[in-house]
């Protein structure tokens, strides 16, 4: 998260992507806010690093990037 999106606990992050995704599913082809020809996916990267693949074109694979206007106000439920 970043930007207004941005609260200072992970949690509160987690969530708001969480129901980013949720408001979103329906049309992620269309809401992906990153658009470039060839972007870095660290999530390959690091599958890539642990052996998960190994294809190292994976690195450059699109990524989806979607971008929620504001934080997650509701309630979050905190384990013990």
């Amino acid at each position: 998260m970043s930007g207004i999106s941005h609260s200072n606990e992970h949690i509160v992050d987690a969530a708001t992507a969480a129901v980013a995704f949720m408001e979103n599913q329906g049309n992620l082809a269309t809401v992906n806010a990153i658009d470039v020809p060839r972007s870095l996916s660290t999530i390959a990267a690091a599958a890539l690093w642990s052996g998960w693949i190994d294809d190292v074109r994976e690195l450059h694979a699109r990524v989806l990037t979607i971008k929620r206007k504001g934080m997650y106000a509701g309630e979050v439920a905190r384990l013990p």
